[in-house]
């Protein structure tokens, strides 16, 4: 790939920022900011006083540039990011810096979570010039938009083996005014390459078996058996690969696969990576043995592990698991759950300015709230030494050891010993709420609170805590309130401010929110509503390919897919998702045509690198092997459904409904047609394809019944 400027390319960093926006500002406040101040964005608005001139992404902003003629200085960053602070203190906040931008460029500031579509168009040009990627993304564009040179953190002046931002500002100054034809010309180039990657016009084939078996060779080889895991550091959750693990261990037994999965979740519920006092996750350990985190919290990652914990805590009995899964649910509720329904977004890395302050803790600090005796055993067992800090003193509280083999050092049972710690983190909790703590980003997105709707259901459905089922309902009330009204949903609200984009992801992961949630509650408002939202996702996202386009407008002149599976699952196999199991609950071959359009054309892609496309490959389990439909009609003592509460049943569609509702969807009449409580009795129909085992009306009957048909590996004992 060209590169036009002649500076060293430099490694990226992927990192983590925030600040929640202000409320009724004063007229001062806002005559002396940029026209960030405006956005909805915390993100942005965090921006809106630096001395820097920045708009936001839109079509004025370019119309500027090319007024001007002046290039763009594009920065994409998110509100939780370590580095983008960083880069902002040094750089944006710089009075001689902003000035040269202000002179030369036209500055656009970008929130990705705002604009997915806008920051991977430009990722994959950066990564196609430099080999790398990250945040802050910081890209050089035309006034066309077409970009021609790009990095990610760069300090103000060279060091650590990187180039200077002041540098290569006057550099790319330079090149504009004396090489812009030959610049543009190499833009023109970049963007064409680049753009045509993102078309991925793949040969559609035929889906087959090869495909799910590949998953686990795949795991097996990139698997740390020895901290657990996939590759070395920094070391991500691969909640999507565990998630797809378990679900082929309970349809072919495949021990492997199991043993990859569980042997990953102890070690990261033991890591630092999860925040044993307060609950949750980081979003990665920057370590292979998962101690040390990257310190900022993301809902989506949040949301994505509970469920897994939730099925490894079904398959094994091990509370541990539960009790994890049921910690991080309690810190999305009281943490990050807003008052009018929704999650907030993230937790910010820093406070005060330093990394994981919050989080971290002194040997001292600990004695001196708990005493010498217990502070000494607490800091024994959760590895408080100061020595794995990198700077202070302090450390990350993480285990070592399962609670057991800590019961057995100290010659205490499980039960007392686990007691004890709980009441020893409850104070030290109480004492870390004292601290300044990390900023919350308060925008709430659609597509993650889809995930999040999906793990309280799942929590719900475990568990039987009412409250996660409360605030699934409350969340879903809020994200669909507009799309009943106009048929669009929003990406994105902070407080009264909304962000209009259409994306994909959008759309296809608050259906399958609702389709749980459907399936759960048994009100068919929320199966109304995932139609509705699968139907819309065909004539807002349609292309030339049967891949939907990752958002429903162009960025620069194209239209971007990404049908790779990353941190979040890809807005199409999310949508893959939807459809096969909307056409395993209806039998409508509408939906099973679009489903199959989302993993034909990656056929080859999926053999290759099946690590890339976890969910997806869920599109390819439901396609190949359709799950069964279990009806349960019962009222709300769901004394059937309290039987299938305690097993895991992955390759089974759950549908719950209250005796005495009525069903107003036309698309469930195959399902639930002649589906009637027997003499007033719970009754509990097991089919496949719409061919049902003859009805049972006791909880001792239907256990007989999944263990005779699924057999009584859902849970090992």
């Amino acid at each position: 790939m060209p590169n036009a400027l002649e500076i060293p390319r430099v490694r990226g960093i992927i990192c983590s920022c925030n600040i929640p926006p202000r409320v009724n500002e004063p007229e001062d406040y806002i005559l002396t900011a940029n026209a960030l101040i405006r956005e909805a964005s915390p993100y942005l608005r965090q921006h809106a006083h630096n001395p820097v001139d920045w708009l936001p992404w839109s079509d004025t902003a370019f119309l500027t540039a090319e007024a001007r003629d002046k290039p763009v200085f594009l920065s994409i960053g998110y509100a939780a990011c370590h580095w983008c602070h960083v880069m902002e203190r040094e750089s944006f906040e710089d009075s001689t810096i902003a000035a040269f931008l202000n002179e030369h460029f036209v500055c656009i500031k970008v929130d990705r979570e705002e604009r997915p579509d806008v920051d991977h168009h430009y990722m994959q040009a950066v990564q196609s010039m430099t080999g790398q990627g990250g945040w802050p993304l910081s890209v050089f564009l035309t006034p066309d938009s077409k970009p021609f040179f790009g990095g990610t953190y760069w300090p103000p002046v060279a060091r650590w083996q990187r180039p200077g931002f002041f540098d290569i500002l006057r550099s790319v100054a330079d090149v504009w005014q004396s090489k812009r034809a030959e610049l543009v010309s190499m833009a023109s180039q970049i963007h064409e390459s680049f753009s045509a990657n993102l078309r991925f016009t793949g040969k559609e084939q035929e889906i087959g078996r090869d495909l799910l078996r590949n998953v686990v060779g795949s795991a097996a080889e990139r698997f740390d058996s020895d901290h657990g895991g996939f590759g070395s550091a920094p070391k991500f959750p691969h909640a999507m690969e565990l998630t797809f693990l378990l679900r082929y261990w309970a349809r072919n037994r495949d021990d492997q696969a199991l043993s990859i999965v569980l042997f990953t979740l102890e070690r990261m519920m033991r890591g630092g990576i999860y925040d044993h006092l307060g609950g949750g996750f980081h979003r990665y350990s920057t370590d292979a043995q998962w101690h040390i985190p990257h310190f900022e919290k993301m809902l989506y990652d949040n949301a994505l592990l509970v469920p897994v914990y939730l099925d490894a805590y079904l398959i094994t009995r091990n509370n541990e698991f539960r009790q994890v899964a049921q910690a991080t649910l309690d810190w999305a509720l009281r943490e990050m759950e807003m008052e009018e329904g929704g999650f907030a977004s993230s937790l910010d890395a820093d406070s005060e300015g330093q990394e994981g302050l919050f989080y971290r803790w002194t040997p001292c600090e600990i004695i001196e709230i708990l005493g010498n005796k217990r502070g000494e055993r607490f800091c024994s067992i959760y590895g408080v030494t100061g020595e794995d800090s990198r700077e202070g003193g302090d450390s990350v509280p993480h285990l070592s050891e399962s609670l057991a083999a800590t019961a057995a050092r100290y010659r205490l049972s499980e039960n007392e010993l686990a007691e004890q710690l709980a009441a020893d983190r409850a104070s030290l909790c109480i004492a870390r709420e004292k601290r300044a703590r990390p900023d919350r980003d308060e925008k709430v997105l659609t597509d993650w609170n889809g995930f999040m709707i999906s793990a309280l259901v799942r929590g719900y459905t475990a568990l039987g805590d009412e409250r996660y089922l409360s605030a699934a309902q409350h969340a879903a009330n809020r994200l669909t309130n507009c799309f009943e009204r106009t048929g669009r949903l929003r990406h994105s609200y902070v407080r009264e401010r909304f962000n209009e984009t259409q994306l994909l992801l959008d759309y296809s992961a608050l259906g399958n929110g609702l389709l749980d949630l459907f399936m759960t509650a048994g009100d068919t408002r929320w199966f109304d509503l995932s139609v509705r939202l699968a139907r819309t996702v065909d004539t807002l996202f349609s292309g030339e390919s049967d891949l939907y386009a990752m958002s429903a407008s162009p960025v620069a002149g194209t239209a971007p897919l990404d049908p790779y599976d990353s941190a979040v699952p890809s807005g199409i196999s999310m949508a893959g998702n939807l459809f096969a199991k909307l056409y395993c609950l209806t039998g409508e071959e509408w939906y099973h045509a679009r489903a199959t359009g989302q993993v034909r054309p990656l056929v080859d892609s999926m053999t290759c690198t099946p690590a890339a496309f976890p969910q997806g490959l869920l599109t390819v389990e439901l396609l190949l092997e359709p799950p069964a439909q279990l009806i349960l009609i019962e009222d709300q003592s769901r004394l059937l459904w309290s039987v299938i509460r305690d097993r895991y049943l992955p390759h089974v569609l759950i549908v719950w409904t209250n005796s005495e509702s009525s069903h107003s969807a036309t698309e469930l009449t195959s399902l639930l047609s002649g589906k009637v409580s027997l003499n007033g009795k719970p009754t509990a129909y097991l089919c496949r394809g719409f061919t049902c085992h003859q009805p049972v009306t006791s909880p001792d009957a239907l256990a007989v019944m999944i263990d005779q048909s699924f057999g009584k590996r859902s849970a090992i004992h």
